[in-house]
């Protein structure tokens, strides 16, 4: 790994968000390739109607506070650069069983990622489950975006614990061979959501400032090793 000696240089460089198309962008111009696919949670666009204004990750108090940046910046600090690709997948997410779910993702199908990481959960209902197979459908995710073969992957668990679909993800992870990354116990504590910051219930159970420096803290650990 090449360490840069002038990190505060690339302090910028996570604000130029590159928009690929609806809920897609890239950041950075060089280096590693990273694929983020997550929700709301990732990134999330203004949204009057929940009292939500930013263009990122859901609820980060500004865009240098959420997960994203904030493990962009870690990777540029030994890296030099990195380009990182975040792709919003709640589509998929609400249709997992339904192919057409991959085709908001198109556009970045040949980004040809060195790390995948998959930030995914939250939206799938239960119930769904019962009649569609999830750990297939991640698969067929991977599949879609990766070369599992080739891709070192990264996987995590919902943000609130789902007694549900955190053991198909973690399943998922040790078939796939990817690395788990344990994410349940912040939804449940207080101080790692936005209880009290936003009149909107759902917008406030999202991860504040520190949510997403933990998420940030604790998905770096194992990528920094894939680096």
């Amino acid at each position: 790994m090449k360490r840069d000696t002038s990190a505060d240089m690339k302090e910028t460089d996570v604000y130029n968000r590159r928009r690929v198309s609806s809920g897609i962008y890239c950041t950075g111009t060089d280096g590693s390739r990273i694929m983020i696919v997550g929700n709301s949670i990732t990134f999330h666009e203004p949204s009057a109607d929940i009292g939500w204004e930013g263009s990122w990750g859901m609820a980060a108090s500004a865009q240098n506070k959420d997960y994203v940046s904030l493990l962009y910046k870690k990777v540029c600090s030994v890296c030099g650069d990195a380009v990182f690709c975040v792709a919003h997948a709640v589509a998929w997410e609400r249709a997992f069983w339904d192919t057409s779910s991959l085709n908001p993702l198109k556009a970045v199908k040949e980004f040809s990622p060195e790390v995948f990481i998959f930030r995914l959960g939250e939206n799938v209902l239960p119930k769904t489950c019962e009649q569609y197979s999830l750990s297939e459908g991640i698969s067929r995710l991977v599949r879609f975006l990766t070369v599992p073969q080739k891709t070192k992957m990264i996987f995590t668990t919902c943000f609130w614990e789902n007694p549900i679909i955190n053991p198909i993800i973690t399943e998922s992870a040790s078939v796939l061979g990817a690395r788990l990354v344990e994410l349940s116990d912040l939804g449940s504590n207080d101080k790692m959501k936005a209880t009290g910051l936003f009149e909107h219930s759902g917008v406030a159970a999202h991860p504040n400032d520190a949510g997403m420096n933990e998420i940030a803290r604790r998905i770096w650990e194992e990528l920094r090793l894939m680096l």
